[in-house]
Parts: structure tokens; sequence; C-alpha cells
């Protein structure tokens, strides 16, 4: 293994690095092809460590060796992409909020002879946030969407077909006509820098299931999936501040069993900035438009509202 580059967060440069003998993220071909895989992997870990930081057993800083394979070291998923599988990878990690006791990444890049990759699924049970400084603020004065790309649309994806027929693709087509505000398009070919800087000031993010569904998530910027309408969950339970609660709650990819999840949909883990804690409870910032109607609702000013938080592109 070949080393990189090591960062410090949340705690001082002490020389230490990770090493295999240390928690390891590998990033190979079947782990690296989405922001989602990329912010699943990373989230899970966060999570986990400062769950253990708050309980004590966790003191000092976390160590995590981060593999990234030597074909991806430079390379691009698609040529309309700006930045380099690695440079997407490095800056998740450089922009994460550290758990409290401190997170040491060490990145190296590995040649893998044999060609074993991980086929990660997408982890759904965490939404970590990025640091503080990277959270929504929606002083833009204007509204954000990402809409399918092309490469998509020149192969069958069943997200853009169910987009078509549920109504809601035209809608979409249409978001500068309808909305109040101006309208800023988000794609793959602009930098991680340059998309989170787009949605920190958005008043309200549109998406398809695409990489701005997670990066709207851990930025917890107010967002409208389009073209995947969807149900209730049974009613669930959770705990919160000593409060218990069971309710149903609007099924999204965060906590489904579709895409790995094997916890209600009520006990997504997050961090609480007032409260500087993980905590599990329902996602707050994403809806999924269920009707033509309801989406082109939403954009021109109707509120829409996710666990008893009520948000509107005129807030």
């Amino acid at each position: 293994m070949k080393h990189i580059e090591t960062l410090y967060l949340g705690c001082d440069n002490t020389s230490e690095v990770a090493d295999a003998s240390n928690c390891i993220i590998k990033f190979d071909a079947g782990s690296s092809a989405a922001h989602a895989l990329i912010v699943s992997r990373f989230s899970h870990e966060l999570f986990k460590i400062q769950g253990l930081a708050q309980e004590g057993i966790v003191t000092t800083p976390y160590k995590i060796c981060i593999l990234i394979r030597t074909g991806l070291i430079g390379h691009k998923y698609s040529k309309a992409n700006e930045s380099t599988v690695d440079q997407t990878i490095m800056w998740f990690a450089k922009n994460w909020l550290p758990p409290s006791c401190g997170v040491i990444f060490s990145f190296y890049e590995y040649d893998d002879l044999f060609g074993v990759e991980i086929q990660q699924p997408i982890m759904t049970q965490v939404i970590w946030p990025l640091n503080d400084k990277l959270q929504s603020k929606r002083d833009g004065g204007y509204i954000t969407y990402q809409k399918f790309p092309d490469a998509l649309l020149k192969r069958y994806s069943h997200k853009y077909e169910n987009a078509k027929e549920t109504g809601q693709l035209d809608v979409i087509d249409n978001i500068e006509k309808l909305s109040p505000y101006p309208v800023k398009e988000i794609d793959y070919s602009m930098s991680e820098d340059e998309i989170a800087e787009l949605l920190k000031h958005s008043k309200m993010h549109f998406t398809y299931q695409g990489a701005t569904y997670f990066m709207a998530a851990i930025m917890n910027v107010p967002t409208v999936c389009y073209g995947s309408p969807t149900y209730m969950s049974h009613p669930s339970k959770w705990w919160e501040y000593g409060e218990f609660h069971e309710e149903s709650v609007q099924v999204t990819m965060w906590g489904n069993y579709n895409y790995g999840a094997r916890i209600p949909t009520t006990k997504i883990g997050q961090y609480d900035f007032k409260k500087q804690s993980a905590v599990q409870r329902p996602q707050r910032y994403l809806y999924h438009s269920m009707t033509p109607e309801d989406l082109e609702g939403i954009i021109k000013g109707f509120a829409m509202t996710v666990n008893h938080v009520e948000y509107s592109v005129d807030d």
C-alpha cells in the first residue's frame, strides 16, 4: 500500500497514521461509482464512532484506514464529471463533521491483483452531516434542481420511466416557468465545492433519486424528490430526548428495506447540532411528491410537511 495523505478532523496533528490494523473503508469499482455509495460508507462509521464516544467507550481520536484502488486514482466514471473518484472521496473526508472524539483518516493507494471487489449496497440507516459551515442557510433567494443526466437516458432506467409515467417529469421540465424564484441547475459537470455552495444557499432543492438526494441530506437542505411516489409506513416507535413517539412517516430511501436497511424508517441515525449528540429519529429534510399537482404546488409556494416540520420556498 502506498500512503497518500492523512487527515486529522476534530483533533491535533500528532503524526499518527491509521493502517490496516485499524478500521478499514475500501473503495473499489463496486463501492465508488456514486455519491450515495461514498456517503453511506463514511456515514455508517462516523455515526458509530460518535455513539461510542458519547458512551465513553472511545476517548481518543478514532483511526480509519481508507483504501483506494489504483485504477480509481485520477479516474472519472464519466467524461462529463468535474471530479475524479479519488478527489470526490477526499472531498467528503475533509468536509465531514468529525465525531466528538476526533477522527484520523489515512488514505492509501492499493492494487488488487485478483480484482476482488466489494459490491457494497447503499446503506440508508444513517445520515451523517457535513461540518456546520456546510449546513443549509436557505438565504440565496433561489431554488435548485437536478434533472436526469443524459447518460441515464441512453439506457433503461426505472427511475426515469417512473418519473415520466407519473407526469412529474413534465413539471420539472417547466420548473423555471413555474417557480416564482430564480432556478439554478445542478449537474455532474460541477465539482463537489460548486454543488455544496449552491445547495447551502438554496431555498429548496428538487431532485430525482440521484447524487443530490444524498448531498442535500448531509446538508439538511429541504428537498423534494420527484418521480418516485411513495406510501406511508406502518406506525413505528422511537424515543427522542426522553419522549416516546409512535407515528407513520413517508417511506423514502432512508430506512427502506429495499436498500438494505433493517431498522424502522423512524429510527434513522443522525446528528443533532443543538444537542451535539447522535440521535435516531425520522429524517426531516425530504418529501417525495405524490402527483404532478403536488409537485407544481410546492414549486409555486405551497408548504410541504416532513414529520411535523413545515417547509415552503417562501420561507
